[in-house]
């Protein structure tokens, strides 16, 4: 196929809500960034039909189950956001090393950073790993979204958040 009809195709999926593109983060810090859309499917549970998932310990042992959890939470935090702030700018930030932020939002003159996980979001390597990128993105909070039923600080400028199914909740 080329790039036109995937475009077309992309184009039409997303205007019926099936996936979400994200725009890549850019500022000017000197390093070789991922310039390319992240694409992901917003319903998990057609995304589970589509993989023949048909129960939480299939889920578990499948190769998919972080791309799932983080697209599941990326649709959650924006849908929230779009209600309470609609003119939030959405992106994502990756390095050609393969450092990255799964999501970043900017609000006017303040920005938020999210590293989705697949498990407790406790992890204080993964914390490091996030605050070793924030100067580069410049974002004011910086939260680990885990799977977690706790909400903690994690290191100095990194906060461990549980998906907290309240939809009054916002960082």
């Amino acid at each position: 196929m080329n790039y036109h009809a995937v475009k077309h195709g992309l184009d039409l999926l997303e205007c019926v809500f099936l996936i979400r593109r994200l725009p890549p983060f850019f500022r000017n810090i000197g390093k070789r960034l991922v310039k390319s859309p992240r694409v992901f499917i917003g319903d998990t549970g057609l995304l589970h039909h589509l993989l023949n998932i048909q129960d939480n310990f299939q889920l578990d042992n499948h190769s998919a189950r972080g791309g799932s959890w983080e697209g599941f939470v990326l649709e959650d935090l924006i849908r929230r956001e779009k209600l309470e702030r609609p003119h939030t700018q959405f992106s994502f930030w990756r390095t050609a090393t393969g450092q990255e932020v799964d999501l970043v939002m900017e609000r006017g003159g303040e920005r938020l950073a999210f590293e989705v996980k697949a498990n407790s979001g406790t992890n204080p390597h993964d914390a490091k790993r996030l605050e070793a990128m924030l100067d580069d993105i410049g974002a004011a909070k910086r939260f680990l979204m885990g799977m977690g039923t706790q909400s903690a600080q994690v290191s100095h400028r990194v906060w461990n958040i549980s998906l907290d199914l309240n939809p009054c909740w916002l960082p």
